[in-house]
């Protein structure tokens, strides 16, 4: 996924257009997001948002976790056994899907908590 999209998506749940969003990591198993709110005065940021991809035996997890409370804030799952008896149960169907909902998942929880 390319900064450019993952702008667009936070641009789509953005409802605070005076703070601005910055694509920190942009990884094929890792996207990290922070916004001019929480930035620090030394330029850093005091908490960013952790969008992470993990698999096991029993599926591929999205987590979103804000690093400021160290708590996971959204956990999107794909499990493959779903994929064929229960689609419908599926978080997403494509990596690049759960990375969309992890992005969105992100900003509605800054909006919301922040």
């Amino acid at each position: 996924m390319t900064k450019a999209e993952i702008k667009n998506i936070i641009k789509e749940v953005n409802t605070n257009l005076d703070i601005t969003w910055k694509v920190l990591k942009n990884g094929a198993k890792e996207i990290v997001l922070a916004n001019s709110y929480l930035e620090n005065m030394d330029g850093g940021y005091w908490s960013t948002f952790q969008i992470k991809r993990e698999e096991d035996e029993d599926g591929e997890v999205i987590k979103v976790m804000d690093t400021n409370l160290e708590e996971t804030v959204g956990l999107l799952w794909k499990n493959y056994e779903w994929d064929t008896r229960h689609p419908e149960w599926n978080d997403y169907s494509s990596t690049d899907g759960g990375f969309k909902r992890g992005i969105q998942c992100a900003v509605r929880y800054f909006n919301h908590c922040y």
